[in-house]
């Protein structure tokens, strides 16, 4: 059950899964969806109104005779909690406990691995690794580990996990600049760990289309791990392997599988990146203070791209060059090409300078 078609659901299809468009606030749609199922897994929205759409489901999984559900919660699921997110997965733990009828096993993760490695791209291009969490350590776990115990949960059924909760961690406690180390051996190249305030990684992600409620709900994760929160009674649980038989992926499995996707790709990267950022840059870049006739103080600036975006600049004009050259065949001359708007090399052009 999906909230729309798109390339995941796509491959989900291709390996022969029933997919089913639905509104997880609607619980008449999420009925429709659940007539013929025994078992299901529920996987919270981070929106705001999460509950809602957990209380539709506990409507639709009473109205579909279910047998068992399996709902994700969180290490942190608390009626105290700063974060309404987590507040309301405290509500949904004991709702699900209630449906008549219904088996209910929670599955309450700690931090995932993907809050580490969606900044993956700053370390493979600018060898920057922002470090959000202080000292703080967790054990992070994998989504594809999640997935697969999630899985097990479900075809085991009730017998074996019904009232039962677990908790999948990955196999090492790790600080960020332990992560950062990590990450380097993913990309390739040395990578510096900054210690980077989140206003500042929040600025960029709001830049990068990333919901608000989101990045705020991640904020208060980081300050749970800066506190100790993910390393509490020793943080590391050996659930993935028993659940599974195989051991949890390493956060370097992990970081690599990150590294070769393609927003990370390294095709604009030079180590001297890093010592560019906030500096005038290099060639004949400078910065002047003029006193003119009338004893008027000015400033001339001259920064020009900073080698970082003279790369940009050049990889992106060889791409419309090539670009021009597939769909016109010629132009009159090679430096009137252009990116074309709604191609995806115009959408990543405006990502990269974005």
């Amino acid at each position: 059950m999906v909230h729309r078609r798109d390339d995941r659901s796509a491959a989900l299809e291709k390996r022969g899964v029933e997919v089913v468009i639905a509104d997880l606030y609607d619980p008449d749609q999420i009925t429709d969806a659940m007539r013929g199922m025994q078992r299901a897994y529920f996987l919270p929205l981070i929106e705001p109104f999460m509950i809602q759409s957990a209380v539709a489901f506990c409507l639709a999984a009473r109205e579909a005779k279910l047998e068992h559900v399996v709902q994700m919660s969180q290490w942190t699921s608390h009626r105290s909690h700063p974060t309404a997110m987590t507040q309301q997965t405290w509500l949904v733990d004991h709702l699900f406990a209630t449906i008549p009828g219904v088996a209910h096993t929670v599955f309450n993760p700690g931090m995932f691995a993907h809050n580490f490695l969606r900044t993956v791209d700053f370390a493979a291009l600018l060898a920057i690794y922002p470090v959000l969490s202080g000292d703080g350590r967790a054990a992070p776990v994998s989504n594809e580990d999640m997935g697969r115990v999630a899985a097990v949960l479900l075809a085991e059924g009730p017998a074996r996990h019904a009232g039962r909760s677990y908790r999948p961690t990955g196999p090492q406690l790790l600080t960020g600049r332990e992560m950062a180390a990590i990450v380097a051996r993913a990309v390739g190249h040395r990578v510096v760990a900054v210690n980077m305030p989140f206003w500042l990684l929040g600025k960029v992600a709001r830049q990068q289309g990333i919901d608000p409620y989101s990045i705020q709900v991640l904020r208060h994760y980081m300050e749970d791990m800066k506190k100790g929160t993910f390393s509490f009674e020793g943080g590391v649980t050996n659930v993935v392997e028993e659940l599974t038989g195989t051991p949890a992926e390493t956060f370097e499995t992990t970081a690599r599988r990150y590294a070769a996707l393609p927003f990370a790709r390294q095709t604009l990267y030079a180590p001297n990146d890093v010592n560019h950022l906030g500096t005038l840059g290099t060639g004949n870049h400078f910065i002047e203070v003029c006193l003119d006739q009338a004893d008027h103080v000015w400033f001339m600036l001259h920064s020009g791209s900073r080698g970082v975006g003279n790369r940009i600049g050049s990889y992106f004009i060889e791409l419309a060059k090539q670009d021009m050259h597939d769909q016109l065949g010629s132009l009159p001359d090679k430096d009137l090409a252009y990116l074309r708007e709604g191609t995806a090399h115009f959408a990543d052009y405006v990502d990269a300078v974005s």
